[in-house]
């Protein structure tokens, strides 16, 4: 179904959870499944020039880590074929990019990431690949929907907070 996936990571816990989930399909499937980080770059031409003439800095070295970090999880799951890929861009356009040159069958991704390195991107990243990408895009959430329901009574699994997911009697004031 799947042949090949594409998954960000770029060090978050919804990366994390978005890269298992890429690892779990692909085994699953016997998928190709290239791993990308992006390296933003908060300057224009200029610094891309100078970054490409400089050593690799303490974000490029840690996110090379991740990478291959993230090759050894897939590849100790039985992932067949992995690729592992270190772009410098905007994260969103680096991704829709990649995926459209290697004729990705899906792409999944954490529901927010971090921006610049340490900042919460607020999930611009993912929300602009769903509605920009050519194929199937697979947004992971933070925790899965089942602490989800324990952590707000059921509500966000669908139930009412009741003890069994059953509705409580409707009180219904009494007209005088």
């Amino acid at each position: 179904m799947y042949r090949r996936i594409l998954v960000g990571v770029d060090g978050s816990a919804p990366a994390q959870r978005a890269l298992a989930a890429a690892i779990d399909l692909a085994a699953r499937f016997g998928s190709e499944l290239a791993i990308l980080s992006v390296q933003p770059v908060r300057a224009g031409a200029v610094e891309r020039l100078v970054r490409a003439a400089v050593p690799a800095t303490r974000e490029e070295q840690a996110l090379r880590a991740l990478l291959s970090s993230a090759e050894r999880q897939a590849r100790s799951a039985g992932v067949p074929r992995v690729e592992t890929v270190l772009l410098a861009g905007d994260p969103a356009e680096e991704l829709l990019s990649f995926a459209r040159r290697r004729a990705t069958d899906v792409m999944v991704v954490g529901g927010r990431g971090l921006s610049f390195g340490t900042r919460p991107s607020l999930g611009s990243t993912s929300r602009r690949l769903v509605h920009e990408s050519l194929c199937p895009v697979l947004v992971v959430p933070l925790i899965e929907a089942g602490r989800a329901a324990r952590r707000d009574g059921g509500r966000a699994a669908g139930g009412s907070g009741a003890p069994g997911g059953a509705r409580p009697p409707r009180r219904v004031p009494a007209r005088a």
